[in-house]
């Protein structure tokens, strides 16, 4: 035996604080030193084991069997300097864990038969016994803590599932409303349906009631989807400078259209929103106004309500950019055009693919409702591209 090495582990290690060098001493009889090649069990879970043992060096797997199937779960794995087995000394017979060796295994092996039968120093048993009861009293505080946080973790999936469901129910109870409105509208004469611009506050304001009672109800907060103001200020001027070449790219198309497509009509065309009509500054002014005004609750629905949502049901775990959830939450709020014509459709989902890039990066509904505003207001009031894209 080692007494050097003895000495230095058994000094070290909290199952023996608080002994005496002659205390100690008193052990040395009661240990044998032991080797263990890789892979071989030192404790076998339910077999009797009177001995505690304690690593000199090398590292071993804690497992334990679950009742469904036998199926070993590794519990901790002990290193230099650790114990294993010390419910030998709380009175528990049977072992309650396997231990198998990770590499070659040293351990001193103690025989806590002496220990539990008082057959040792009083003073000796006694300050063990009170170290182990420590020992597992940790143990079974990291435990609870552990199995707090198992359950929060469970109750966090609970929710997030629960969300989820409800999601589905209020998404279907849109396309369900979407389509008796498109039924309905179909039944109309021509001349009878309402302008293309109240019909698309009608479907965008009952698209936002069932979104506005799903995010009510969700346990997520506010923030994460996107209703905050904070950091307005830097969401507000990324917008803008994002938003600059959107702005000149639609100049550009509508110059190519104007010279290489043909069209007869101006570069800009601020009276396109009155169709035959004569320009009216006053309307335009009002167009103007309920198009900005609709612009955060339209945003409201396909960035909060359908892609905050798809971003925590379908999470990106690399951190990258979660195109899925962007193009999925595009292609059903583009789907809410059809009554206008593909190209409208079309012109809804392409922009959207740029505005969910942005919510993305910033978190934030104002900055995707600034952006929106800013391309909305200049294409269809200042360069009047509806007979480019369709819709009034």
């Amino acid at each position: 035996m080692s007494s050097r090495s003895f000495v230095r582990l058994f000094e070290q290690n909290p199952l023996f604080e608080g002994l005496r060098d002659h205390e100690r001493d008193a052990l040395k009889p009661l240990c044998v030193l032991r080797h263990y090649a890789p892979g071989e069990t030192l404790i076998a879970e339910g077999t009797r084991d009177r001995n505690l043992y304690v690593l000199e060096s090398g590292s071993a797997r804690v497992m334990k069997s679950v009742a469904r199937g036998g199926v070993l779960h590794e519990l901790r794995i002990v290193h230099e300097g650790e114990t294993v087995g010390e419910m030998k000394l709380a009175g528990i017979e049977l072992a309650t864990a396997s231990v198998v060796a990770i590499d070659g295994v040293d351990a001193w092996c103690l025989d806590v038969g002496p220990l539990l039968d008082g057959e040792c120093d009083p003073a000796v048993r006694g300050a063990v016994l009170a170290n182990v009861a420590r020992i597992l009293a940790g143990r079974v505080r990291s435990s609870s803590e552990v199995a707090a946080e198992a359950i929060q973790s469970k109750l966090e999936q609970s929710e997030a599932r629960e969300s989820a469901g409800r999601f589905i129910v209020y998404l279907f109870a849109i396309m369900s409303g979407y389509a008796l409105f498109i039924a309905v509208l179909n039944e109309l004469r021509p001349e009878s349906r309402p302008r293309q611009v109240w019909l698309s506050a009608m479907v965008i304001l009952g698209a936002c009631v069932p979104i506005a009672a799903m995010l009510r109800s969700s346990p997520y907060a506010a923030a994460s989807y996107g209703l905050t103001l904070h950091g307005w200020r830097t969401v507000t001027r990324q917008a803008v400078l994002y938003t600059l070449p959107a702005l000149a790219a639609l100049l550009i198309a509508k110059l190519l259209w104007v010279t290489v497509g043909g069209s007869r009509e101006p570069l800009f065309r601020y009276d396109a929103i009155f169709g035959d009509g004569p320009f009216q500054l006053g309307t335009w002014l009002l167009g103007v106004f309920v198009y900005v005004a609709l612009t955060p609750v339209q945003e409201f629905f396909a960035r909060s309500g359908l892609q905050g949502s798809l971003q925590k049901f379908i999470p990106r775990a690399d951190g990258r950019t979660n195109w899925t959830a962007i193009l999925l939450a595009n292609l059903i709020f583009a789907s809410a055009h059809t009554y206008l014509g593909a190209r409208f459709l079309l012109a809804a989902f392409v922009p959207g693919l740029f505005w969910g890039w942005l919510y993305e990066k910033q978190r934030s509904l104002l900055g995707v409702s600034i952006s929106h505003a800013l391309v909305g207001v200049w294409a269809l009031f200042v360069l009047g591209v509806q007979g480019l894209v369709g819709g009034r």
